[in-house]
């Protein structure tokens, strides 16, 4: 079967194999390479970035204030912290309060980002933080970055919001299989 006529492309003649046996095998063979080396396309190994650094007074933020004293009354150290959140609707409340509550900085770290309404609200609230001269960082696996989840890549535009991918992909590999 003629490769050309498997494909539903109208394409123009220059693109199409030519005529005998030898010539569509050349053809064939040129075209695997082709694609088999546009894979092979890696991104740069060093890109200059600016320096980024966390927020060298927490304390100096009413959340700050009370994490700290929060810290001061659990006789915990107060560099670093988490909580346990039992369920999906309290772990997105309790981030879009803290998003609403940030007065200086935020940094916000991400697996997957699936685009729904509840990531549109979520980004809607980091673009007021933005507006707010609260700066933004966020660190995002690119592997689910792709088609419809690809909207988390917009917000590197926008004033005050710092996007970084960890382990980034060429752009256009859209099918999990081929960013593998």
């Amino acid at each position: 079967m003629h490769i050309c006529a498997a494909l539903p492309l109208n394409l123009p003649a220059s693109l199409k194999p030519p005529a005998g046996p030898a010539r569509r095998a050349t053809w064939h063979w040129s075209l695997l390479l082709a694609l088999l080396f546009s894979g092979c396309a890696a991104l740069p190994n060093e890109v200059a970035r600016p320096i980024s650094t966390a927020l060298v007074n927490p304390s100096g933020t009413a959340l700050g204030q009370a994490v700290a004293a929060r810290a001061r009354a659990a006789g915990t150290r107060n560099d670093s912290g988490f909580a346990l959140v039992s369920s999906v609707e309290l772990a997105f409340t309790s981030r879009m309060t803290l998003i609403k509550a940030a007065q200086k900085t935020l940094d916000l770290q991400y697996y997957a980002v699936h685009f729904d309404d509840s990531t549109e609200g979520l980004f809607e609230a980091l673009r007021e933080a933005a507006g707010r001269g609260v700066r933004i960082r966020i660190l995002l696996d690119d592997f689910n970055t792709a088609g419809k989840n690809a909207q988390v890549l917009k917000l590197a535009l926008e004033r005050n919001i710092e996007l970084r991918l960890f382990i980034p992909l060429p752009s256009g590999c859209a099918s999990p299989f081929f960013r593998i």
